[in-house]
């Protein structure tokens, strides 16, 4: 749950993956030059700013060995030196920071053009095609800059009932495919819902300190839009009205799945 007595901690949290530069959820492919492979590797870009990028793999990579990171950028394609700041764990893949190094005046005219349009995509997304109601354009910006996307494969679990985990704690919005959510009535596992392009949920976990109660299954290759833990700590303490709001979407949404739910098991 989220303390706010402590916005020093939301700061901390962040601290590994502060850039001076805005940030956007973004999904690009690209090819690392690390000295502990042999061959470039791909691995996916899953948001950017003109000062670095968060990479996601199968694999850990030697935060020591990183040199470069190619990707199209636009019509073109750049190749920036680059040096790893952090690694985090993910249950079965590994989150990188990158921070780009040297970077042209032309390379960085691109990255923040592509940053900008990026941005604006995502901003739609929040404000025109999700159930966020009401939203704010500066709360859409913020959203965008403290965001991630994540990807999730059909069959996977995204986490599961009464079981706490990192995944649970993130609040998403569904941008391509399907989730579904199930829940356990009677002792018997159900249906929940059927979750498309818009849809928000998960994140009961960190704004109200309970388990999660419900699980996440990907129907369809899905796409999320992800704030995480850090990121809704930063949210707090930057503009906790966005986080009142999440928090209204999260929990309401829940509620009315649950109770149209028992509505039906009732007749």
């Amino acid at each position: 749950m989220i303390d706010s007595r402590k916005p020093e901690e939301a700061l901390r949290q962040l601290s590994g993956d502060r850039r001076d530069d805005p940030r956007v959820a973004i999904d690009l492919s690209a090819e690392l030059t690390s000295c502990g492979f042999e061959f470039p590797v791909k691995v996916s870009i899953r948001d950017l700013s003109a000062g670095g990028a968060c990479i996601i793999t199968d694999f850990p990579i030697s935060l020591g060995g990183v040199r470069k990171l190619r990707f199209a950028c636009g019509e073109r394609t750049v190749s920036l030196s680059a040096e790893a700041l952090w690694q985090d764990k993910r249950r079965d893949s590994f989150l990188t920071g990158i921070r780009f190094a040297k970077v042209s005046a032309g390379d960085q005219r691109l990255l923040i053009d592509l940053v900008f349009q990026a941005t604006r995509t995502v901003v739609d997304f929040l404000l025109f095609e999700s159930t966020l109601v009401g939203l704010g354009r500066g709360d859409a910006l913020h959203m965008a800059g403290a965001s991630r996307l994540r990807k999730v494969s059909p069959g996977a679990w995204l986490y599961c009932q009464d079981r706490p985990t990192a995944d649970s704690e993130s609040i998403y919005l569904v941008v391509d495919g399907s989730m579904r959510l199930r829940t356990r009535v009677r002792n018997r596992e159900r249906n929940l819902a059927d979750l498309k392009r818009g849809s928000i949920f998960g994140g009961i976990s960190s704004l109200a300190g309970v388990v999660p109660p419900e699980s996440a299954i990907a129907e369809l290759p899905t796409t999320l839009f992800e704030l995480d833990v850090s990121a809704i700590s930063f949210l707090f303490e930057q503009r906790p009205w966005l986080i009142h709001r999440l928090t209204q979407a999260v929990v309401g949404d829940y509620t009315r799945r649950t109770n149209a739910l028992l509505e039906a098991l009732a007749q």
